[in-house]
């Protein structure tokens, strides 16, 4: 499940944040993909954050483009990337950051 955040600090020790929009219908379908990826990856604390409340953020992290995921491993931001191409794409990109 994604749980809905207003800043990027983490006390979690892995977490990907999704940056989003209101009216995306890519970021609709990125949401759908990490609710079923959040099942079972419990070692990993799933966010989101509307880019429409916080555009700070975009210019902070020089995101480039929604839908965006943030990475971070002990509160420090290990990676950013777009491309999400499926469910099982996502899946293998997470395990690769669990240690």
């Amino acid at each position: 499940m994604l749980k809905e955040t207003d800043d990027l600090e983490f006390s979690d020790p892995l977490v990907l944040t999704l940056i989003y929009t209101s009216f995306c219908g890519t970021c609709e379908m990125a949401k759908r993909m990490l609710s079923v990826i959040s099942q079972s990856m419990t070692d990993i604390s799933f966010y989101q954050l509307n880019a429409n409340l916080h555009p700070h953020v975009l210019k902070t992290y020089s995101i480039s483009s929604i839908p965006c995921f943030l990475v971070y491993k002990e509160g420090q931001l290990i990676d950013q990337f777009y491309a999400f191409h499926s469910v099982s794409f996502l899946y293998d990109k997470l395990r690769g950051y669990i240690s």
